[in-house]
């Protein structure tokens, strides 16, 4: 057995395993199998930058589609698996579930870990598809998922917006109307298929007009969040400015009167 000393987030196990276990990507899964008992710290960013790593058939999954077992935290692992309309789905499940077949097989109660922790823990199978339910970059799939479950029980036009300047409202009634989606369904109602249409959606907006896609919500609403925040700190400077003029004013008067 050989042993290998590194930070799991950026290591490549491209060439941990020997060039004659590879297969091709349509051929059946390769003599691999990853399996872990991931730290819940860091469970979640690494099953991000693994699926990106099969999306683009590249780390370990140069070889093949190399199956994974891992644990989570139980309630992740139910996100993992979580379909359309289920309390559980989120912007996880979609990513996961449109690169991989994945599955629950077992639930391992916390006390059954040293040191125990405060939660129980799920076993998830990954297995790679032939093809990925959504063909667009993995990037621009992340984005769309990421705005769309920002706000998960809000209707979609709701969710769309975000992805777009406020003066283009225009361009969330074009997605929903080249995807076919109704304005009014939920983020956690959409099948993986139906947000595989507002992917495909976007990219024909992106390709029109490229400058959308560096758009970001966030650094608007931080910015006006800070202006917000700087205003209240000068009015409150003002109050207290206005507070001390008015005490050393009543002081001055008394002094007067005492003369």
């Amino acid at each position: 057995m050989d042993t290998f000393k590194g930070d799991i987030l950026s290591f490549n196990m491209e060439d941990v395993v020997p060039p004659e276990f590879a297969r091709t990507w349509h051929d059946s899964t390769p003599d691999i199998h990853v399996i872990g008992n991931l730290p819940f710290s860091v469970s979640t960013p690494l099953i991000i930058r693994w699926l990106d790593s099969i999306s683009r058939q590249s780390n370990l999954w140069i070889h093949g589609r190399t199956p994974m077992t891992l644990t989570f935290q139980k309630e992740v692992a139910e996100r993992i698996v979580a379909p359309p309309r289920s309390e559980y789905r989120c912007r996880l499940s979609v990513m996961c579930q449109y690169l991989c077949h994945v599955s629950l097989k077992f639930s391992i109660p916390g006390k059954a870990f040293v040191p125990p922790p405060k939660v129980d823990v799920g076993v998830v199978k990954f297995v790679p598809r032939k093809d990925p339910l959504i063909r667009q970059p993995f990037s621009l799939v992340e984005r769309i998922n990421r705005h769309l479950f920002h706000h998960a029980n809000k209707y979609c036009v709701k969710s769309l917006g975000t992805l777009f300047p406020p003066d283009r409202e225009d361009l969330v009634w074009t997605v929903l109307e080249l995807s076919d989606i109704d304005s009014q369904i939920r983020p956690f109602e959409l099948t993986n298929e139906q947000i595989g249409q507002l992917c495909d959606a976007y990219a024909t907006i992106i390709r029109q007009e490229p400058d959308i896609l560096t758009y970001e919500f966030r650094s608007q609403k931080s910015a006006k969040e800070r202006r917000q925040k700087i205003n209240r700190v000068l009015a409150l400077e003002q109050k207290l400015l206005s507070s001390s003029h008015e005490a050393t004013t009543e002081k001055s008067d008394e002094m007067r009167d005492q003369r």
